[in-house]
């Protein structure tokens, strides 16, 4: 789907700046220009007005009311909160797909989509997506990094005139809580009376100037929005890590970091910025440092190495605002395999750039959310090279082993169909086989007595199943497109879905029209890829990067009888396939076919239930 409707949902507290309004503001303002509606509802505890956020923001649509937001239908929630508390999470979690911006609270790993637009370290849950060029950069930069003449900043008004004036900008955000400003600028003005100290006031902070009067030697200015287009003016900036100090090394300004939180702190020495400590202790050490000659130079070489690590030297191509219109996302609110809503409980297993997988709480089966449809058409080039890409061979290279496999599932469903007498239903036995592909479980359904039919949503298939294996099949997405008349409820012997069902985004609807359509007694037979196998055992994160991207789901044979046992199927048999010896960590990469090492891995896999893949049999209850 693509966004119409979205919901910034922005810190504005005390101790948290103004950092997240801006940035969110601007995003909503250029998504409002593309003609999408936007709102910011303001998470707010009341030391920064409605008033003053209007004035930061430029305008929008505000919401100051948790309930007023909850009511309304939106598209997307994008939280910018720094640390969303436990009762929003839970309530927009349950409602709305939600992004998170630069998300460092207790929930970080539950959101649908993470994405770190300040690059940092985390304990723990790897966003989705870090990529600082989704800031808003100056367009305005300076021609390259300061050298301040071979690294040293001359302390007399007459060296002064004789080298470009040293110009230094002190900027803590519209709040300054630990109240460094006025102290840092009195420090550098004693320390550089050649220089110009600019010391940029607080929108809140206490005196405007961060604790202490503007020194007098140093200039107070006012707040001012737009600071970034400005911020290659100077030659030196000191402030704390976050959105300034990015903008000042992309606008290729010295940056010194003094650190308001212990946060603050880590994150600063792990970007490699020159970052001299928090609060007393900090400003002591600026107070310090700058009696060494290489001071300024040392933090433009350090701005210099950060913009070559975050790649922030070439010109900004892109934006967040811009890659949130274009995307077309995939978000299940409710868990595609037992239909159940998982909200907060849920658990992200792995995200990668497009994808996030989740494991549902309710039937613990895996299923991923999506920020762009899979790159998969099922036409004739699916079962020809990407199945070959994946198998080795074609799917009619692959057709004679493919008769093979049938004839053993053949044999088991007929087992599950014999009445207590052992006898099985009248003639003719109906098999409807969905996602037949090119006809060869029906092929074989049909020399075994079956009276077949199936569907595919690839016309190709169907025209070469229905002309060359001369068997009944419709080009039709399951189960969505058969109609009653039809498809008769209670008319199939049989529903057979092989290596279809994870691709299917609505598993419930999927399993209400197979009951729907099988008489009492009838057998409910598929495979899919197994969460238990020994790919995912050897490495979750590997195997479910592997994973095709069209899958939607990823199950669990243990938990498998309790999901269709709530559609009305009762599980007679669980077959464990896909049973590879190489696939083994350590050993495997020993086993060779036809080897003592691995027939004993193959037995294992079978005895553990270790295969990669797995098929179910189960039998329609009787209402």
């Amino acid at each position: 789907m693509s966004f119409k409707k979205i919901l910034f949902a922005v810190s504005f507290e005390k101790g948290r700046g103004t950092g997240h309004l801006v940035r969110s503001a601007e995003n909503a303002r250029r998504l409002r220009e593309a003609g999408l509606n936007t709102h910011i509802f303001l998470c707010t505890n009341g030391r920064l007005a409605l008033r003053e956020a209007q004035e930061i923001a430029g305008g929008g649509n505000f919401i100051t009311d948790v309930d007023a937001a909850l009511k309304q239908d939106w598209d997307l929630v994008i939280f910018d909160r720094f640390k969303t508390p436990q009762k929003e999470a839970v309530s927009f979690f349950e409602r709305f797909p939600v992004i998170a911006l630069d998300e460092g609270g207790p929930f970080r790993s539950r959101f649908d989509f993470l994405f770190d637009l300040i690059p940092s370290p985390r304990p723990f849950q790897a966003p989705n997506v870090t990529r600082p060029a989704w800031l808003f950069f100056p367009e305005n930069r300076r021609p390259d990094f300061p050298d301040f003449c071979g690294g040293e900043v001359e302390r007399s008004a007459k060296d002064a005139r004789e080298m470009k004036q040293a110009r230094i900008l002190i900027a803590f955000g519209g709040e300054d809580p630990a109240l460094l400003g006025g102290r840092a600028a009195k420090i550098l003005a004693d320390a550089f009376p050649a220089a110009a100290v600019y010391l940029l006031g607080g929108r809140f902070a206490e005196n405007g100037a961060g604790g202490a009067p503007a020194p007098k030697n140093a200039v107070l200015l006012k707040p001012q929005n737009g600071l970034r287009e400005r911020l290659h003016s100077y030659d030196v900036v000191i402030t704390h890590f976050g959105l300034t100090a990015f903008e000042a090394v992309y606008a290729r300004c010295a940056v010194v970091l003094l650190s308001p939180s212990r946060l603050h702190q880590k994150l600063g020495l792990w970007s490699g910025f020159l970052t001299l400590g928090g609060r007393a202790g900090g400003l002591a050490k600026l107070e310090r440092i700058c009696k060494k000659k290489s001071f300024f130079k040392d933090a433009a070489l350090c701005a210099k190495a950060a913009a070559e690590r975050f790649n922030l030297e070439k010109k900004n191509e892109g934006a967040f605002f811009e890659y949130i219109n274009k995307i077309d996302a995939h978000v299940f609110r409710t868990c595609p395999v037992c239909g159940k809503n998982a909200g907060i409980k849920r658990k992200v297993l792995a995200r990668f750039e497009n994808q996030t997988f989740i494991r549902c709480p309710h039937c613990r089966m895996i299923f991923q959310q999506r920020l762009c449809a899979p790159p998969v058409e099922y036409n004739e080039a699916y079962f020809f090279e990407n199945y070959k890409k994946q198998y080795g061979k074609t799917y009619m290279e692959d057709f004679p082993d493919l008769i093979n496999i049938s004839k053993k599932r053949l044999a088991v469903i007929k087992k599950i169909l014999l009445n207590k007498n052992g006898v099985l239903p009248p003639a003719p036995l109906r098999l409807l086989d969905a996602g037949c592909a090119y006809g060869a479980f029906l092929l074989a359904a049909k020399n075994d007595g079956f009276s077949v039919c199936g569907v595919d949503q690839s016309a190709d298939a169907v025209d070469y199943t229905r002309r060359s294996l001369c068997a009944e099949a419709y080009a039709l997405s399951f189960p969505q497109n058969l109609n009653e008349k039809d498809f008769p409820p209670h008319s199939f012997n049989c529903v057979t879905m092989w290596f279809v069902i994870e691709h299917l985004r609505d598993v419930p609807a999927a399993l209400k029209k197979a009951r729907l359509l099988l008489k009492d007694g009838g057998v409910f037979a598929f495979s899919t890829p197994s969460a238990c196998g020994v790919s995912a055992k050897k490495s979750l994160l590997t195997f479910l990067k592997n994973s095709p991207q069209d899958h939607w789901t990823v199950w669990l044979p243990y938990r498998t009888p309790l999901v269709l046992k709530s559609f009305g199927f009762a599980v007679k048999k669980i077959r464990i396939t896909g049973r590879h010896p190489e696939r083994f960590p350590f050993l495997g990469k020993y086993a060779k076919k036809g080897g003592f090492l691995y027939a004993l891995l193959y037995a294992a896999s079978g005895v553990f239930r270790l295969g990669d893949t797995f098929e179910v049999y189960a039998r329609a209850v009787s209402r």
